[in-house]
């Protein structure tokens, strides 16, 4: 990977690299006339520098749209626990989804609990300014046997009604809002009284180790916990961990291959569709997305 060979010295002065990023220089090269430059190794480097910068520079670092905070899970039914916070409103990329998430919105004067189900393609989000939000991120397979997963599917979400008390009403019973700490207590109470169950199934399926079953039983097992076809679980957690490499700075060619697409152009279809933009501008630009943990 292409960090492995960079090394970015204290010494160097912050605005100095923001010059590298913005266009004042490059490592080496003209930013506005790169014609005698391996643009790709640039644009590498580039997005290393970017995640530096935002690290050791903050007091002269434009802030990001979202900042996240995540942990893994002990529980058989959670993948993530998450949180976010909104430096200002904007808009950011929501990526395609293939998991189930409950999540908890706190904005001025407002609250909202919404279960939100898998999406099968990338959209502009607005984001308002001065909000919090905290989500469970629920492993696949896991899902709510009373609400049909399909009836979640992009962007049908079920926003649960919040009682004057600050619980919420869901599955005809009372709920309290859990924290980042508390998130698998929660869980762990949805799974006693049968709102979630988890199907085991799922992961293996979308990891690619069929279970001893026919391909038409894994389907309606998929269709079921995720209200979309294998395949389609598949292309979105390829798109997605395509997504995170590029954000870490790989070249596009190392993606293609680390990723498991045929060429760059099926790469670039894949990625402009369920992610929200082409490879080489997700490299080049370091836009704001929507949770991503996984590399």
């Amino acid at each position: 990977m292409p960090q492995a060979s960079l090394y970015f010295p204290k010494r160097w002065s912050c605005q100095w690299g923001l010059g590298l990023v913005t266009g004042a220089s490059t490592f080496g090269c003209n930013a506005h006339n790169r014609t005698d430059c391996d643009i790709v190794s640039w644009q590498a480097k580039r997005a290393v520098l970017l995640s530096y910068l935002r690290e050791q520079c903050p007091s002269v670092w434009i802030p990001m749209l979202l900042v996240f905070q995540d942990r893994p899970s002990s529980s058989r039914f959670v993948e993530r626990v998450w949180r976010c916070h909104s430096n200002k409103g904007g808009t950011f990329l929501s990526m395609a989804e293939g998991n189930i998430e409950m999540v908890f919105t706190r904005v001025v004067g407002f609250t909202a609990v919404t279960l939100r189900g898998p999406v099968t393609h990338a959209t502009t989000v607005e984001c308002p300014p001065e909000g919090e939000w905290l989500a469970i991120r629920f492993r696949l397979g896991t899902y709510f046997p009373r609400i049909a997963s399909a009836n979640l599917l992009d962007h049908q979400d079920l926003n649960l009604p919040i009682l004057p008390n600050g619980r919420f009403w869901f599955s005809e019973l009372s709920w309290e809002i859990p924290n980042f700490e508390n998130a698998e207590d929660f869980v762990a109470r949805l799974a006693n009284t049968g709102v979630i169950a988890r199907d085991s199934v799922i992961e293996d399926a979308v990891m690619g180790d069929v279970p001893r079953m026919s391909p038409r039983s894994v389907q309606r097992h998929v269709l079921r916990a995720t209200g979309m076809t294998l395949s389609g679980v598949q292309q979105i957690e390829r798109a997605r961990h395509a997504a995170a490499l590029l954000k870490q700075g790989c070249s596009i060619l190392d993606v293609t291959h680390s990723a498991g697409y045929a060429d760059q152009a099926h790469l670039t279809r894949s990625v402009k569709r369920l992610i929200g933009m082409t490879p080489a501008r997700l490299l080049r630009d370091q836009p704001q997305l929507s949770f991503s943990f996984k590399t």
